[in-house]
């Protein structure tokens, strides 16, 4: 499975993704720009769903 169908699953799951992280930095909020956080954010995009985590 490839991210955006991982973020789907978990919408259909009603998994609670809002708990999940992937950001690298070590900081209350995501940072937006790693490449972690950049390959959630384009899956979220892809799967026309709202990131509901906080990036700064």
């Amino acid at each position: 499975m490839n991210k955006t169908e991982i973020v789907k699953k978990g919408i259909e799951l009603d998994a609670p993704l809002n708990l999940t992280w992937s950001c690298y930095e070590r900081n209350d909020m995501a940072c937006g720009r790693c490449q972690s956080c950049t390959l959630r954010l384009n899956a979220f995009a892809d799967a026309e769903a709202e990131d509901k985590i906080p990036y700064v």
